[in-house]
């Protein structure tokens, strides 16, 4: 069984979908389709009403709250907008894990498609910017305009493999789920709650999950095994719900896997405006990225990147048993090298040089020594910093000078 980031990449299920245009004029469908969106931050109501007016006003809401202030303020906005809905009061426990899996899983079972959505919260107030653009990004790409619902419900019944459409993931200046592997510390409770729920589903630790932050669009028969499930309210941990780690934590990425064990893929959706802007934001970033890994490390390639990361993993594992380390070569290349081993915390005792001819005696904060005067036993270390093409010179002038000595490793980039 292969798993379902290989799947989605393999396939390319990204659907990018337009916000003004429809695909199909079916009207009919929307008995089908349930809403249910969890709220609990009264101050925040207000914003979400912009992408709740889109919902069309024949397809069911159903909100989740604990919140009794809320929920009056809900049903004015909702009574002013006509939409149709109904609020179910929950308890303060589970937060929206337990809005979607306790208080509306009976409601869900009546239906062919759902969509997921809850609120949030900045927790500090300087990351109130990068919030408001977490939540257009789950919002927007869920619920962005009537017609893009429909372009929504279209795509699964074009695509009869396909279970669940997630939002795609964040990234802004302080968030970066984009770029990092995001299990944290939920791959142990994700395989607990696989094993529990007897889940057929390819988990590997080194792929990350495909669900995360319980957004989402899905095949109720997708999701069947999950809403089927009898949960409680007590099965969630009480509050303050701590940060990681929790079985809320490995629900919010167990989506992909339950469809997967139902025999459906899990894909990502997004409107054309916001594909068209996250473009233009990660051609910003990666212009950044890489010019300062060139400045740094001479890495100005995604090509280099992979090669390099393979030479910095295996220079590590190399100096790790260095009682006393040493680069030869106090240039740009040496400097590169050096950089990599202060940001591991590994001590470098000193540059080396063929002669003292350059009357060079320190290079970025560390002697130069030429090499009649390095003294070595078996358990130092050179590393060789030097130009490819110099690279076997500078070998077969270490083993004239120390004939006994063999602990030498080879940085370079082969060009």
């Amino acid at each position: 069984m292969k798993n379902l980031f290989d799947i989605k990449k393999e396939n390319n299920l990204n659907f990018i979908l337009p916000l003004e245009y429809r695909f199909s004029k079916d009207e009919n469908i929307a008995e089908n389709i349930l809403i249910v969106i969890h709220l609990f931050y009264e101050s925040r109501v207000e914003g979400y009403l912009k992408y709740i007016e889109n919902i069309p006003s024949n397809i069911n809401i159903l909100f989740t709250t604990s919140n009794p202030v809320l929920q009056s303020c809900l049903e004015m906005h909702m009574k002013r907008l006509g939409k149709r809905y109904k609020i179910v009061e929950k308890c303060n426990r589970g937060r929206d894990i337990s809005g979607l899996l306790v208080a509306c899983r009976n409601e869900i079972l009546k239906y062919r498609y759902i969509c997921f959505l809850h609120d949030k919260k900045e927790k500090v107030e300087y990351l109130r910017k990068d919030l408001n653009l977490l939540v257009n990004c789950l919002w927007e790409n869920m619920i962005g305009s009537s017609a893009y619902i429909s372009n929504i419900i279209e795509t699964f019944e074009r695509n009869p493999e396909l279970g669940v459409l997630m939002p795609p993931e964040h990234v802004s200046e302080n968030y970066s789920m984009l770029f990092l592997n995001t299990w944290y510390l939920n791959f142990l409770n994700m395989q607990s709650l696989a094993k529990e729920m007897n889940l057929n589903c390819d988990l590997n630790a080194d792929k990350k999950p495909i669900s995360v932050g319980t957004v989402f669009w899905a095949r109720v028969d997708a999701l069947k095994k999950l809403f089927e499930k009898e949960w409680k309210y007590e099965d969630f941990a009480e509050e303050p719900l701590p940060d990681d780690g929790t079985l809320s934590h490995a629900v919010e990425r167990c989506f992909a896997y339950v469809a997967q064990d139902a025999g459906y893929n899990t894909g990502i959706v997004m409107t054309d405006r916001f594909a068209g802007e996250r473009m233009d934001y990660m051609q910003e970033v990666l212009t950044e990225a890489f010019g300062l890994l060139d400045g740094l490390f001479g890495i100005s390639t995604v090509n280099r990147m992979k090669n390099r990361k393979k030479l910095y993993l295996d220079m590590l594992h190399f100096v790790s048993g260095c009682s006393k380390l040493f680069i030869y070569g106090a240039g740009k290349l040496g400097k590169q090298c050096l950089s990599i081993l202060t940001l591991s915390s590994h001590e470098v005792n000193a540059f080396i040089e063929t002669t003292d001819d350059k009357q060079i005696s320190q290079y970025c904060g560390l002697p130069v020594l030429p090499i009649s005067d390095v003294l070595l036993d078996e358990t130092c270390g050179i590393i060789v910093a030097v130009s490819y093409k110099y690279m076997d010179e500078i070998i077969k002038k270490l083993k004239t000078e120390f004939p006994q000595f063999n602990r030498i490793f080879c940085f370079n980039y082969g060009w």
